[in-house]
């Protein structure tokens, strides 16, 4: 409903998102108490794209940690089911870009990206460029102690 709503008064949820986390940035970021080049930030499932979009414009964005985000914005395209889409697509973005873009755009910045997912929320084996915690059919919480070490990474 709220990407309806955003689209009736002309703007898309996707960015709306983003810009509330560039918000944030600005607001960290003039504190005398906070390395303006250092902020760092993480977001888990669809909102790693929103972060992603933020930090892919915003220099301040030093490191981002996302967790289970979709990987890829074309490959929702190429399938007749996907969760969270409209939560992430802005109209027109991907004729020209994708995720990957986003990364590059953030130049020498660390992006820490975990477990990434497909559509339907489905972890899925992408390479080295990912980390991987999940394990298919392990039933182990270490949900909270893995989290913890890379709380830890993204703090150094």
């Amino acid at each position: 409903m709220t990407n309806v709503q955003a689209n009736l008064i002309g703007l898309n949820l996707p960015a709306m998102r983003a810009h509330d986390i560039l918000r944030g940035v600005d607001l960290l970021a003039a504190r005398s108490d906070v390395n303006a080049g250092s902020i760092r930030a993480s977001a888990r499932g669809v909102a790693g794209i929103w972060l992603l979009m933020a930090a892919a414009v915003d220099p301040h964005i030093g490191k981002i940690w996302i967790d289970r985000t979709p990987h890829s914005l074309s490959a929702a395209l190429n399938h007749s089911m996907a969760a969270d889409l409209w939560d992430a697509v802005i109209p027109g973005f991907v004729l020209h870009w994708d995720l990957n873009d986003l990364m590059k755009a953030m130049g020498k910045r660390q992006v820490m990206w975990t477990d990434p997912t497909n559509w339907l929320r489905q972890v899925v084996a992408l390479g080295p460029r990912y980390q991987y915690r999940y394990v298919l059919g392990d039933t182990t919480d270490l949900a909270q102690a893995q989290d913890d070490a890379y709380i830890k990474e993204l703090l150094k």
